[in-house]
């Protein structure tokens, strides 16, 4: 399997959030691993992290030409829109804004060189003020 196929995964996520939300954070985290597996990725990294409304959560991964990469941003209950950026020197390669995601995005990427990338979770709406957890997961394939 070369990719997710975008709408597969977009309803996976969607059917799944709902339920997502009634979990516990380490649940959730688990369940999106699951997706990725299920989805023919091995589990790269899981890097944990906390943000309150309109802040970020970054950091970098080398990554390799050629192959495929998948990045999910899980958060914690409470955060109603996460957005995710893959840049490269200073320049954004690949995002995913939707809105109302119920703080759970992902991305799909093939670098066409290989180099280091930094990945950033934004906390764009949220309950409260409140520091939230959250996963950022990268997977290849």
């Amino acid at each position: 399997m070369k990719h997710i196929p975008i709408l597969l995964l977009t309803v996976v996520l969607s059917n799944f959030t709902p339920h997502l939300q009634a979990q516990n954070f380490s649940d959730k985290v688990a369940a999106a691993k699951l997706i990725l597996l299920a989805a023919g990725y091995d589990i790269a990294d899981t890097y944990y992290g906390n943000y309150a409304q309109d802040q970020y959560v970054y950091k970098y991964k080398k990554m390799y030409q050629g192959v495929d990469y998948a990045v999910m941003i899980i958060s914690e209950n409470g955060v109603y829109d996460a957005d995710v950026y893959l840049t490269r020197g200073g320049s954004t390669v690949k995002s995913n804004t939707e809105s109302r995601d119920e703080g759970a995005t992902y991305i799909e990427y093939t670098p066409w060189l290989t180099s280091t990338y930094k990945i950033e979770a934004h906390n764009e709406d949220s309950y409260s003020y409140y520091s939230y957890q959250v996963a950022i997961i990268v997977g290849y394939q």
